[in-house]
């Protein structure tokens, strides 16, 4: 059978094992040998037992390869590396220039079967260095330095590029022969990586360690005859950065430094269609926006979650908030993914495919926040028919394709406008406040946003095989359609926030001090809850305790569960127009600018002051109920559980005369008595002689003009005189 001719010295490796080959001491099969046992090695056969090599298995490996054969090591350390080096031709013509020319006339003398003499070199060069060869090369080299090519640069038949590299400046340069400095430079480099130092403290503590030595102070080292010479700054730092890899990292950095910058992506998340792999994740976004253009709120680094797909690597749904996420968040934004979309008006109707963007995804990936742990979550995931996946913990690579996400977020929606942070350094320098240039308000943030959204859709992603994520999804869903959550209202209760204990009375439900009413609704409530309230909570008035679920993010609206008929009851806030669309944080946010202005006007304290004088002043207008008082303290004082509670509180108590008297509450004077008041007491008015015994008009003289003395006028009297008696005439 045909045989392989192998280099002499050759190492055969099989799974990273070292053999060499002996030759075939049993027939048909071949035998290597361990290069560091001896032991002969022994190929497992299909039927799964061991047995001798043969070369049908010889083949199998090195098709597979599983087998490699690897020429002899060359004895100079320029030639092991250069043989060792996976370059090829391109690489070693970079490195080195006149490579293939060497390469050339090696291999050219090889052929023609010319000695390794200089007198045969050189009449073959004179014979067959032709015009072409000289045009390409030029002349040829120097005979002396061909046949030491020959000699050192490979042998006849297994000549490469690579040995013909030179290694002029790329061997390792070898390490100081005196033991003490190396020793004391290594540790130094040792510190540096341990110790948070800089290159400088490492090359200060090598040159003040060896200065002790030369000196005689180092207890660890003796005096040497001949002064040491201290390494330069070159030299130290080349040892710091030889030590620099993963292990030293992870010494200054600790793991999680390692994790992020020298452990690799991992396997990526894969999904075979849309809406089969989802990741909801959170991020912060960098920059200052106006919250309220009258009160000239601000607010800083809103919060960004989005629900990415995996398979087409589009966004589902987003939402800005402006406290932490929360379950609420969760639950919006699952929300969100399954309603449709309102991309800009321009975009839409170039690419439809925007509004339809939307979706249940299958299973949900996430991480290990308490958000995301809530059994709010669970119960919604079991109702809508989907599942929650935990990513592994402080492993952000599992979920890489969301983290790429992020950084293209921030630079569409923040990095031009006013208002967006930027590092602490360049904010120094240029005197830069993002509080202070903050002027985009939240509805136009959110426009910004949905923007963004929309054109990262369209553009090219290099993970997609540079197609559009908006393209991958139409795709997908014209194949497999969409899967949405029907019941999205019912949903959002799932979700919501709770409340319990709230009382439920004629007025409504008191809340975040507002009122929620109904004139329909409250008065059905009461009707059904009334009646299976609990005595011990029976009031005069119908009242009951309910249980309340509210949106966080729009608290014009509550839901109230009614037990009897099982169902949830909607009540809308009183003050319908403070209280449409505000979310519960910034009407935190207002109750507690209106606090601190009230607090302003005057503190609890002068309040207390001013509520403490009324109850003296009162308490002083009788003597006698003050006595009685004292005495009533003085007899439950007498009860041992009542002195069980309070201890002592006996003592010698002097009343000091206080000067509070009700009489000097009123600033003005009294009122003065009313015009009724003066009606009444006033002398009664004389009987008009004018109007008494007036003779009636004869019908006869209708039409004619009534004559009477023209001087004499009829005296008025005013049209709300009353008697004394109280009647009006």
């Amino acid at each position: 059978m045909a045989h392989y001719n192998y280099p002499r010295g050759a190492v055969i490796e099989i799974d990273d094992a070292p053999y060499k080959y002996v030759g075939e001491t049993i027939p048909g099969y071949l035998h290597l040998m361990h290069c560091k046992t001896g032991m002969m090695y022994l190929h497992r056969g299909s039927d799964g037992e061991l047995g001798p090599f043969s070369h049908e298995a010889y083949d199998e490996l090195l098709l597979a390869g599983r087998l490699v054969v690897k020429e002899p090591v060359r004895q100079a350390l320029a030639r092991k590396i250069a043989a060792e080096a996976d370059w090829d031709t391109a690489d070693c013509e970079e490195l080195d220039p006149n490579a293939r020319k060497m390469f050339v006339q090696c291999q050219l003398l090889d052929d023609l079967g010319v000695p390794n003499g200089v007198k045969a070199i050189t009449g073959a060069l004179t014979d067959h260095w032709t015009p072409e060869l000289r045009e390409q090369f030029g002349e040829h080299s120097n005979v002396h330095s061909i046949k030491r090519w020959r000699s050192d640069r490979g042998v006849p038949g297994h000549r490469t590029m690579r040995d013909m590299v030179r290694m002029t400046g790329r061997v390792p340069r070898a390490p100081y022969f005196d033991d003490v400095i190396e020793e004391v430079k290594q540790k130094a480099a040792l510190r540096y990586w341990t110790g948070q130092t800089s290159y400088q403290d490492a090359h200060a503590e090598v040159a003040a360690e060896v200065e002790d030595i030369n000196e005689g102070r180092s207890p660890d080292y003796p005096k040497p005859d001949k002064p040491y010479p201290v390494p330069s700054y070159a030299t130290v730092w080349r040892a710091c950065i030889k030590l620099k890899q993963s292990a030293t990292e992870e010494a200054r950095d600790g793991k999680a430094g390692v994790e992020a910058g020298w452990r690799g992506s991992g396997r990526p998340l894969t999904a075979s269609r849309a809406l089969q792999l989802a990741i909801i994740d959170h991020t912060p976004l960098n920059g200052y926006f106006v919250l309220d253009l009258d009160r000239e709120m601000v607010v800083g680094l809103p919060h960004l979650t989005v629900k990415i797909d995996v398979a087409t690597e589009v966004i589902l749904s987003h939402v800005i908030t402006y406290l932490p996420p929360s379950v609420w968040t969760v639950g919006e934004i699952l929300k969100r993914a399954s309603l449709p979309k309102r991309p800009p008006p321009m975009l839409e109707k170039r690419y439809p495919i925007l509004r339809r963007i939307c979706g249940k995804a299958a299973e949900v990936i996430v991480d290990n926040a308490s958000e995301f742990r809530s059994k709010a979550l669970e119960d919604a995931a079991k109702g809508s028919g989907f599942a929650v996946r935990h990513c592994p913990i402080k492993k952000p690579r599992y979920r890489a394709i969301g983290e790429r996400i992020f950084p293209t977020l921030q630079s569409k929606i923040t990095k031009l406008i006013p208002g967006a942070t930027r590092p602490i350094a360049l904010a120094r320098k240029l005197g830069y406040n993002p509080e202070e240039h903050a002027c985009v308000t939240v509805s136009e943030l959110e426009a910004i946003a949905n923007y963004a959204i929309a054109e990262y859709h369209i553009e090219t992603h290099a993970g997609l095989q540079n197609r559009q994520p908006a393209l991958m999804f139409e795709k997908s869903v014209n194949k497999h359609g969409i899967d949405v959550i029907h019941d999205v209202a019912g949903f959002q209760r799932e979700i919501m926030d709770v409340r319990l204990g709230v009382q439920l009375s004629k007025s409504g439900v008191r809340l975040f001090n507002l009122r929620y009413h109904c004139a329909r609704t409250v008065p059905a409530l009461l009707d059904d809850l009334v009646p299976v309230e609990p005595r011990r909570k029976a009031k005069g008035d119908p009242t009951a305790t309910v249980k309340v679920k509210f949106d966080p993010q729009d608290i014009s609206v509550v839901h109230v569960w009614n037990r009897v008929q099982k169902k949830y009851v909607t009540l809308r806030c009183s003050d319908e127009t403070y209280a449409n669309g505000m979310p519960l944080w910034f009407h935190n946010q207002l109750l507690e600018s209106a606090e601190a202005e009230a607090n302003g006007f005057n503190t609890e304290q002068e309040r207390l002051a001013v509520r403490a004088r009324r109850i003296k002043a009162i308490r002083n207008i009788s003597p006698e109920a003050k006595h009685r008082e004292r005495q009533l303290v003085a007899r439950l004082y007498e009860i041992p559980r009542v002195r069980q509670v309070t201890g002592n509180v006996v003592h010698l108590h002097t009343d000091e005369p206080e000067a509070i008297e009700v009489s000097k509450f009123i600033a003005h004077d009294l009122a003065a008595p009313t015009m009724l008041d003066n009606e009444i007491l006033a002398p009664r008015l004389p009987i008009d002689q004018s109007r008494k015994g007036k003779k009636p008009r004869d019908r006869r003289d209708a039409g004619h003009r009534h004559e009477h003395n023209e001087g004499q006028q009829p005296a008025r009297r005013s049209t709300r005189t009353r008697r004394v008696s109280g009647s009006y005439e």
